[in-house]
């Protein structure tokens, strides 16, 4: 989205919430992620772009992980990234999911 006049860009975010889960997803109308950077989208330290940390999705994901969640990124069907992250919805699930015990 660097690439896009501020007048430009869109986000949009949907949340759906299941008996046992909310999944948010956000999506935006930049160029998507590059094929060569997946694997290493969450490392430490790793960015495509020159002027930043690399920082923002390790951290996403260590805390969404740390709350016994899941994140995924992809490129949107049509045009864009998109970054979905799932949550347990309760404490008692996240305790079933870290012991084993869920039904899935």
């Amino acid at each position: 989205m660097v690439n896009l006049l501020a007048s430009q860009r869109t986000i949009w975010l949907t949340l759906q919430h299941e008996d046992r889960q909310a999944t948010v997803e956000i999506i935006d109308n930049g160029a998507g992620f590059p094929a060569e950077s997946r694997k290493q989208i969450f490392d430490t330290f790793y960015t495509s772009k020159s002027c930043r940390m690399g920082m923002g999705l390790t951290i996403c994901n260590d805390t969404i992980k740390s709350h016994f969640g899941t994140i995924s990124i992809e490129n949107a069907p049509n045009k864009g990234a998109l970054v979905r992250f799932a949550l347990p919805r309760s404490q008692e699930t996240a305790d079933e999911q870290q012991h084993g015990n869920s039904e899935h």
